[in-house]
Parts: structure tokens; C-alpha cells; sequence
């Protein structure tokens, strides 16, 4: 689980499909911030258009999902 410490921040989302898209192993991370794999929760950070781990990652074989749960943003 993500944790933080400073309210001002992060900011609650309203709905949106970036947090709702479920991303396949190997394929470049759509937004930079924290995935969460939906198989064994691990989360990782990562760059926007860095590479999503691989299936085994965990040491399992199973059909990964990675999905968005904080993005982070550059705010100017």
C-alpha cells in the first residue's frame, strides 16, 4: 500500500480511465508514478514511458495487470 505523509501533496482524483486502465507486463507505463500489480500487490515507481515489469516478477506465472494508483504529476 502507498502511503504518504504531507496532505498538500496529493490530491484525491476524480474517476478517471488512467486509474482505471489495467497495463500488461512489458509495455511502456502510460503515466509516470506508483503501479500496483493486481495478482500480488507489489507497486513499483516508475517513469512515463518506462517498462512495465515482466509476468515474473513475483515468481509467479499468472496474468499480470499493472494499474495506476498514484500518478505523479509535474505542476509548474
Amino acid at each position: 500500500m502507498s502511503l504518504y505523509l504531507f496532505d498538500e501533496f496529493v490530491k484525491k482524483a476524480k474517476p478517471h480511465a488512467a486509474f482505471m486502465d489495467e497495463h500488461p507486463p512489458g509495455t511502456p507505463a502510460p503515466y509516470a508514478g506508483i503501479y500496483r500489480c493486481k495478482d500480488c500487490n507489489f507497486e513499483i515507481g516508475i517513469a512515463k514511458g518506462h517498462i512495465l515489469p515482466s509476468d515474473h516478477h513475483h515468481g509467479r506465472v499468472s496474468a499480470v495487470r499493472w494499474i495506476l494508483v498514484v500518478e505523479a504529476r509535474h505542476v509548474a
